[in-house]
């Protein structure tokens, strides 16, 4: 994108190549500058940046692409018999509970709701207002309630249907 500069050069030097070339350093470097501070702009753009530069984008923002996950499984019991019921009686668990913990990478669609978030976060204070501008980000849409307990807490309702990974980034991460 090139800055369409008029042309401002006295009648009485138009004609003089040395004095044109002179007069046009400006345009030069103006339409140079503006390239460059173009291609800056869209390089921090989210929405058209993905892989590896988005992971830049993010770590400037401050988010990582990772996150993990404790997920715990509780005991099932079905009719316990025999011996596993003499020993530890009638409800026995045949087996107990166990946990695992799931580390993995976001895809770039939900990388950019984070990316977004994560700046509203550290660009907002603690307003109902400023909470509502927060969730519109990642929801895509201002019909939202926010409801404050007047304790500290809210919550929120949608007036509309959540997509999928709308609903997996409010779960998972909670802007």
């Amino acid at each position: 994108m090139s800055l369409d500069i008029p042309e401002r050069i006295y009648a009485q030097y138009r004609d003089k190549p040395k004095a044109v070339a002179w007069y046009n350093i400006t345009k030069t470097i103006g339409n140079d500058l503006c390239d460059g501070l173009q291609k800056v702009r869209e390089t921090y753009d989210i929405d058209s940046q993905s892989g590896a530069q988005l992971d830049v984008i993010g770590r400037i923002v401050g988010i990582d692409r990772s996150y993990k996950k404790e997920i715990n499984f509780t005991g099932i019991s079905w009719g316990a018999t025999g011996t596993i019921e003499s020993q530890f009686g009638r409800n026995a668990i045949q087996f107990t509970g166990s946990g695992a913990t799931i580390n993995k990478q976001v895809d770039d669609t939900i990388y950019r709701l984070l990316i977004k978030s994560k700046i509203e976060t550290n660009t907002k204070d603690a307003t109902i207002e400023s909470i509502l501008e927060g969730l519109s980000v990642v929801v895509g849409t201002k019909a939202i309630k926010v409801i404050d307990a007047e304790n500290m807490s809210f919550s929120d309702e949608f007036e509309t249907e959540l997509h999928p990974v709308e609903i997996f980034v409010l779960n998972t991460f909670r802007p």
